[in-house]
């Protein structure tokens, strides 16, 4: 991985690292101490689609290892998003993928997405469903710049999703970012669930941890 005059990564190399992001979490979860030991290369592999489309984020988190807990990685994250100025943590939703947008119209939604708004059922809407939210969709990104976020992994209808536009449609473009990225720390929390076992004696807030004070989780 080469570095910038800047001292940045190469972006375009990121991205390219997760185009053959490695799936190995659908068969067997990573336990904390592999994700501990693993090298750049094949942290961004692993992680760098947690965040639609910005490996970047992954990169980063990649940095601050080592991680005592799932938890602790799943806070590293969020901590990232949520330290982002306003111009990147809106640039950062911009290449989210629509609910039920074009991109789950042409089958190009990430693993991630497609199970999860197919699980809350926006990919089996009729299509006066679909019609209404594209258009609160439309609305919502015209006025704002930025596609409508939500986490929808404990959804089960189009009705939440709906009633969820509607009522922020009205709100500030500056409130709508931040409410955005909360969302995507809900679905990355969930993400890397999908991806790490979590061991009780270090997750469970109810163990004490051995040689740290644990602090819970305010995201």
């Amino acid at each position: 991985m080469s570095l910038s005059k800047h001292g940045r990564y190469n972006y375009e190399e990121l991205r390219n690292l997760t185009k053959g992001v490695r799936q190995t979490y659908k068969d067997k979860k990573l336990h904390l101490q592999d994700v501990n030991g693993m090298g750049f290369q094949d942290f961004v592999e692993q992680f760098g689609r947690v965040v639609e489309e910005t490996p970047m984020i992954a990169a980063t988190v990649w940095k601050r290892r080592p991680f005592t807990s799932v938890t602790a990685l799943q806070d590293a994250f969020c901590k990232v998003l949520l330290e982002l100025p306003f111009p990147l943590k809106a640039g950062l939703l911009r290449v989210h993928h629509e609910l039920a947008g074009i991109n789950a119209e042409e089958g190009t939604l990430s693993r991630f997405s497609t199970k999860e708004q197919d699980s809350a059922g926006l990919l089996s809407m009729d299509a006066s469903e679909r019609n209404k939210l594209r258009a609160l969709n439309g609305s919502y990104k015209e006025k704002h710049g930025i596609p409508f976020i939500l986490c929808v992994r404990s959804i089960k209808s189009a009705f939440p999703v709906l009633s969820s536009v509607r009522s922020r449609l009205d709100n500030g473009t500056e409130e709508e970012v931040e409410a955005g990225l909360r969302e995507v720390c809900k679905v990355v929390r969930l993400r890397l669930l999908d991806i790490v076992v979590v061991m009780k004696d270090l997750d469970d807030p109810s163990q004490p941890r051995h040689g740290t004070a644990h602090i819970k989780s305010k995201l």
